[in-house]
C-alpha cells in the first residue's frame, strides 16, 4: 500500500475522496487508489467481525486472565486455549468473564495499558495477572453493545462503497503488446534453445534444454 496515501487519509469517506480525486489520472493510479479503499474496508470488516472475550484461567493454585479476539464462535477458542495451557501447566479451567461482539479493536489497547502485569507460563505470553479483576472487567463493561450504522453494516456484508459501485462495472481497457510473439522471447547471450531439459550454468550441463552455440 502507498505510505503516502495512508498519512494523508484516515478514513473511508478521505480514501473515497482520494478514489475521485484520481479519476482523471493514468489507470494505474487509479487502480492503486482503488485498492487502498479495498484494503482499508477489509480491515474495517475485521474488526467487526471479531468478538472480544476476557477469560479467567485457574491453572493449579496460579489464576491469570487473558483477554482476546476471535471470528468463530468463543467457545471454539476457549477449547484451544485450555489445549495451548495443558501442555504447558497441567489441567486448567478457564471461565468467560464477558464477550463483546465488534469490538475487536478494544484488544491492543487492553494489552498496552495492562502490560505491567503481563504473565508467562511457558512460551505464552497473552496472559495477565490482576490483584483484582473486578475492576478491570468493570471498566470493559462500560463498553455498550455497538450499534452498528449504516456504513458498517455495509462493510460487514461485503458491499462496494457508492465509488467502487460504478468503477466495478466499468470495462477495463485491454492492453496488448505491440511486439511480435517472438520478439518476447528471452534470449540467453552465447546459448541456443534446444528440445527439452533445464538449462546450463557457469559453462556447465545442467540439463538437456540449452546449448552453447
Amino acid at each position: 500500500m502507498v505510505p503516502w496515501l495512508w498519512e494523508r487519509c484516515s478514513s473511508s469517506a478521505e480514501l473515497e475522496q482520494a478514489v475521485v480525486d484520481e479519476k482523471t489520472k493514468p489507470a494505474d493510479v487509479l487502480d492503486q487508489a482503488l485498492t487502498d479503499l479495498r484494503l482499508y474496508r477489509a480491515q474495517w470488516k475485521r474488526i467487526l467481525a471479531t468478538t472480544l472475550s476476557f477469560l479467567e484461567v485457574q491453572a493449579g493454585d496460579e489464576r491469570l486472565y487473558t483477554i482476546g479476539v476471535t471470528q468463530r464462535a468463543v467457545e471454539e477458542r476457549v477449547a484451544e486455549i485450555g489445549q495451548e495451557l495443558r501442555a504447558v501447566t497441567g489441567d486448567v479451567a478457564i471461565r468467560v468473564l464477558g464477550t463483546w461482539p465488534q469490538r475487536g479493536n478494544v484488544e491492543r489497547y487492553f494489552k498496552h495499558r495492562y502490560r505491567a502485569h503481563q504473565q508467562r507460563p511457558g512460551s505464552l505470553t497473552e496472559y495477565f495477572a490482576f490483584d483484582d479483576a473486578a475492576l478491570v472487567l468493570r471498566d470493559l463493561r462500560r463498553m455498550t453493545a455497538k450499534d452498528l450504522p449504516p456504513l458498517e453494516r455495509a462493510i460487514l456484508a461485503d458491499e462496494p462503497s457508492a465509488i467502487q459501485q460504478p468503477l466495478a462495472l466499468k470495462p477495463r481497457p485491454v492492453r496488448w503488446s505491440s511486439k511480435p510473439a517472438n520478439s518476447r522471447r528471452r534470449s540467453w547471450p552465447g546459448w541456443s534453445r534446444r528440445d527439452s531439459g533445464a538449462c546450463m550454468s557457469g559453462g556447465q550441463r545442467v540439463g538437456r534444454r540449452w546449448k552453447r552455440s
